[in-house]
């Protein structure tokens, strides 16, 4: 959700109390090898162990900080492990950091053009813009929504993206954020195949096939329950799952097999060369296939074409919002032709508070997700001390985060009995649940450049295996909205309990491993009939009718009927206040549950902007929503399409009108009051130059425009000389239009006079004076 800021509840506890804890905890840990039953809680518990033993943890090797991917002994018998790195590389380009500690290009801005206006209205305004080295845009360059503009050197990104905003021909400004892939691989080919081979691999294995599932080695399908979940699949239509990342090893035909034939695309370039040079692409492309079923037809005989969609963003280990906007507008052009139901994204950006302010990136995942396309993203690894906000994956629920799991020590058998979170995982923040669903992402054997392969170990590769599974649930049911879709996701997940690392997971939800693991066969089955068909979210006084889809008699009930109240037999669900709640029907045997966001909405508690400024007036929502924003009379002022940044043009008034991005009957319309500008006039002084022969004889008169240089100035403009040089007694004279008058006799000299320069102002803009100096010089 754009500008997402959450308020986070505090629990006070004594010191005594928490000390006692910790000591017990460590006392277990130290003698018995296991934690002590919680004295305090399950959720007071898990944030003793956060600060007491996450930042010291060190059971699994950490990631080298001189390597892309470190190499650890695997304690599952699978030899050297390749470990995600911590993404402390920058991009070549220089990046600045903002208040939430986002990094963004420091020399660029992303524009997207007002409704109505052209490249060449674009191009027009940029040619009057001091601080843009951009001059000129093609239709080409804004054809897939925004446009990069370089700015110069010296402006700082957000007071260009202000000024950006008054152009009118612009819709939105913001900065280019940078994002990174979770396992940031620096350095060329080579180096990155040394690091990702993982050591020597049985001549057997390195021969397997990109995607084999027979393979002993591919656990993640064991834990999930795939070849099950194949047995089950029975699909209507042909589903694929497009991959944001940097592209595919185009020359392993095995890999090319799961793709689907003319869909990869290459957002740098703008062609269909997606081919992988870096190989963090490759590596999550093979764990989706993996997940996906190989057979041409199951065993009812019936086609089966489940398929990647490759989409390059990045040569290298980064990429930012310009390329990540481009490739989700090719995917929703694509969609149709190419049934993307799914999208991964093994990228992101950590953040050190709750609020995000790229609303191109967010507007692009709430945009999917309305036209049924679920976005599943890495929660994030080593690269900042847990649990921390990685982005896009702690946007908005209109996405699916994922945790990363391991087997316990010495386990071979891989069970939720056994599955405990990754000591390198990010995981959710108290009150989170972006972070939803939990998969095996360690040590998973991939495919690599050159044919390689070799495990790896990071949310990387955990995010693929949920983004495949999700593929099975809309292939078993097509109708499935993406909100119902992750819903059975959710819900169909194992629970994991365990107090056998740190920190626990307790039972039900918990904010280590969100609703447990994903369970692909029983997602498969829930999603023709097991689940809540309705809406993800409705605003406070709406309501709305949920059902499920399998016959029987149904009983409702909701988590929190103080946030949303449901009607035990209809299932009509009305908002009460903002918050999250889990509303559940059950037949007495069975139970299908669903999350629902409920909204408060109100207008912005200012309501003023002056002409020729911008200033964000933006609606509220608890929790904060991403809108859709017009107003009704854009020659009185203009406001940005998805940020509600709102620049006047003319005195009056103008109703805004913001429209929620997923609920389309939810609105919020307010006034907003345009008051006379800040005079822009700009002046500057130039220096008279007279001969001293010519006085001898008669004054000299000055033309106005030789004396001074006067530019925006509204209203009309009068002079008025303030100050006197002494030297020059009264032979020195400024009229009230700026004529300058040097009487006759002034010796030579250089004498200063100053001069006060008026602009009367207008209807849009208040009078304001400026003084300058003016020199004469007489030679």
């Amino acid at each position: 959700m754009a500008g997402k800021q959450r308020q986070f509840g505090s629990r006070v506890a004594g010191a005594s109390a928490l000390c006692v804890a910790v000591c017990l905890t460590v006392l277990a840990v130290v003698v018995f090898g296991i934690a002590p039953p919680d004295p305090m809680g399950p959720e007071l518990a898990d944030e003793a162990a956060v600060a007491t033993f996450d930042a010291s943890d060190t059971s699994d090797a950490s990631a080298s900080e001189g390597e892309g991917l470190s190499v650890s002994g695997g304690s599952d018998g699978l030899g050297s492990v390749g470990r995600e790195a911590v993404g402390s590389a920058l991009p070549s380009d220089p990046v600045e950091l903002d208040g939430a500690g986002a990094e963004y290009r420091a020399h660029e801005a992303l524009v997207q053009l007002a409704e109505g206006a052209s490249a060449g209205d674009l191009t027009d305004a940029l040619e009057t813009c001091d601080f843009v080295s951009t001059k000129s845009v093609s239709p080409d360059d804004v054809a897939l929504g925004w446009a990069n503009l370089d700015l110069v050197p010296d402006i700082d990104v957000n007071a260009a993206v202000n000024r950006l905003m008054a152009l009118g021909v612009v819709a939105d400004a913001q900065p280019n954020y940078v994002y990174r892939a979770l396992g940031d691989v620096s350095g060329d080919s080579s180096a990155v195949l040394e690091s990702w081979d993982g050591g020597t691999v049985g001549a057997t294995q390195a021969k397997l096939a990109i995607g084999t599932q027979g393979s002993g080695q591919q656990w993640h399908l064991q834990a999930i329950g795939a070849t099950e979940a194949w047995s089950m699949l029975d699909p209507q239509k042909d589903v694929s799952v497009a991959i944001i990342d940097s592209g595919y090893d185009t020359s392993n035909s095995a890999l090319g097999k799961r793709v689907l034939p003319g869909s990869a695309y290459n957002v740098l370039k703008g062609n269909s060369n997606a081919n992988d040079t870096y190989g963090h692409g490759t590596a999550v492309a093979d764990v989706v296939a993996s997940v996906l079923p190989q057979t041409a037809t199951d065993s009812k005989g019936q086609a089966r074409n489940l398929k990647i969609v490759p989409v390059k963003v990045m040569n290298g280990g980064s990429t930012d919002t310009s390329n990540l906007v481009k490739a989700y507008d090719y995917i929703l052009k694509k969609a149709g032709a190419y049934n993307i139901r799914v999208i991964n994204m093994s990228l992101g950006a950590v953040q050190n508070a709750a609020y995000v302010e790229d609303a191109a990136t967010l507007y692009a995942i709430d945009r999917a997700f309305d036209r049924g396309i679920l976005s599943v993203f890495a929660g994030g690894n080593d690269e900042g001390t847990a649990p921390y906000y990685c982005f896009p994956c702690d946007y908005a629920e209109n996405g699916l985060g994922v945790i990363n799991l391991k087997r316990l020590d010495g386990s071979r058998d891989p069970t939720a009995d056994n599955l405990v979170r990754d000591n390198s995982s990010n995981y959710n923040r108290r009150s989170e649940k972006t972070k939803a669903l939990s998969a095996p992402g360690t040590s998973i054997y991939v495919a690599q450049l050159g044919g390689k392969r070799g495990a790896v170990t990071g949310t990387s590769f955990s995010s693929p295996v949920v983004a495949g599974v999700a593929a099975l649930a809309f292939a078993q049911n097509p109708k499935l909205s993406a909100g119902e879709a992750k819903s059975v996701l959710c819900t169909s997940a194992d629970d994991l309990e365990y107090t056998a690392a740190l920190p626990w997971a307790h039972d039900g939800f918990d904010a280590v491993t969100g609703y447990g693991l994903v369970r692909a066969d029983k997602a498969v089955e829930d999603a023709l009939d097991l689940y809540i068909a309705g809406v993800d979210s409705l605003s406070v006084g709406q309501s709305v009718a949920l059902s499920v889809p399998k016959d029987g008699s149904w009983r409702w009930y909701s988590s929190a009927s103080s946030i949303a109240a449901v009607d035990r037999d209809s299932g009509q669900v009305r908002g009460v206040s903002s918050g999250e709640v889990t509303i559940s029907a059950t037949n007495g045997t069975e139970t299908a549950q669903r999350t629902i966001v409920v909204y408060k909405t109100g207008a912005p508690s200012a309501s003023a902007v002056k002409v020729g400024s911008s200033v964000y007036l933006g609606a509220q929502s608890t929790p904060v929503a991403a809108w859709s924003y017009s107003p009704s009379d854009p020659t009185i002022a203009s406001v940005g399409r998805t940020t509600g940044v709102v620049t006047g043009k003319h005195v009056g008034t103008v109703r805004i009108t913001a429209q929620h991005s997923v609920l389309s009957d939810v609105r919020v319309s307010y006034v907003v009051r345009v008051k006379k500008g800040t005079n822009p006039i700009k002046v500057k002084a130039k220096t008279v130059k007279v001969k001293a022969s010519k006085l001898r004889r008669k004054a000299q008169k000055v033309k106005t425009s030789n004396a001074f240089k006067v530019r925006k100035a509204q209203g009309a403009v009068t002079y008025k000389l303030v100050k006197r040089d002494s030297k020059a007694d009264k032979k020195i004279k400024v009229s009230k239009r700026g004529k300058v008058t040097i009487k006759k006799g002034l010796k030579r000299g250089t004498y200063k006079v100053k001069v006060k320069v008026t602009a009367a102002g207008n209807v849009d803009y208040m009078a304001r004076s400026k003084k300058v100096t003016l020199k004469i010089k007489v030679s």
